[in-house]
């Protein structure tokens, strides 16, 4: 088996998703200036409604760099958890608890 089908047996087993648009440019080669697209962006299929962007900056591309960092942002949803109640040790009235303790 190729590297190539490996991974597209992989994508298929784990049923992963590209979510970096078709065509974004990623890569400008330094010596002629050429651009390309060399990287993927894979998530799984419960994460796909989740994704608000995934694009690349070529603005934040750093010094002397070729690649485009690439934005992802995940919409997730927190749960909440109840607070539980804490007592108060400091309003207890100890002769009281001292009564129900024996």
């Amino acid at each position: 088996m190729t590297r190539a089908e490996l991974l597209i047996s992989l994508v298929a087993d784990f049923r992963m998703s590209m979510v970096l648009p078709p065509g974004t440019p990623m890569l400008q080669l330094l010596a002629t200036g050429n651009w390309t697209r060399v990287d993927n962006v894979f998530v799984s299929e419960g994460l796909v409604d989740r994704i608000v962007i995934c694009d690349t900056d070529p603005q934040q591309r750093g010094p002397c760099t070729d690649h485009m960092p690439v934005l992802t942002m995940v919409e997730l949803k927190v749960l909440e958890r109840e607070e539980e109640a804490q007592g108060n040790f400091g309003e207890t009235e100890w002769d009281d608890f001292r009564e129900l303790a024996e």
